[in-house]
């Protein structure tokens, strides 16, 4: 242990004065994007149950309103249910954690998967929402929604 310190103390004495110890750069870590991308008014274009795409549901009347900090449902334009939710950037894929506050499912927590490719919001779930998903496949994803972001 002494050799080891004396080995140390001999390599700081025998730098250079005013020497700068070479230290790799600093890889910054990008910020996540906010959650203001999500932001607006989606109508859904298109419902997977299990692999199989529902067809001639009402989902075509399904709208969802996210705003900062909340979403709300809404069905033929009255309010279904509305939550407060949390985005999780950091996970591949990333997470949309919400809690419904209001509505028949008031305190339950979901917890889904996204992809937001330009106005396309694409949402995954399982039937046992506090789990998310592994992927959007058949496999891993029971509920598959595609959101279409609404101008205006």
């Amino acid at each position: 242990m002494r050799l080891l310190l004396a080995l140390v103390a001999g390599f700081l004495l025998a730098a250079p004065a005013g020497a700068v110890a070479i230290r790799p750069p600093n890889k910054k870590t990008p910020a996540p994007p906010p959650a203001d991308n999500l932001l607006g008014t989606w109508e859904v274009v298109s419902l997977e149950f299990n692999g199989n795409k529902m067809e001639g549901l009402a989902a075509k009347n399904y709208r969802v309103t996210i705003t900062t900090g909340k979403i709300i449902s809404m069905e033929m334009g009255k309010p279904v249910s509305e939550s407060t939710y949390k985005v999780d950037h950091t996970k591949q894929p990333k997470l949309i954690v919400s809690t419904d506050i209001k509505g028949p499912q008031k305190g339950k927590v979901a917890v889904m998967i996204y992809s937001l490719e330009g106005d396309l919001l694409k949402l995954g779930a399982t039937t046992e929402a506090k789990q998310p998903p592994k992927g959007f496949g058949a496999k891993d994803c029971q509920i598959v929604m595609v959101f279409k972001r609404q101008k205006g």
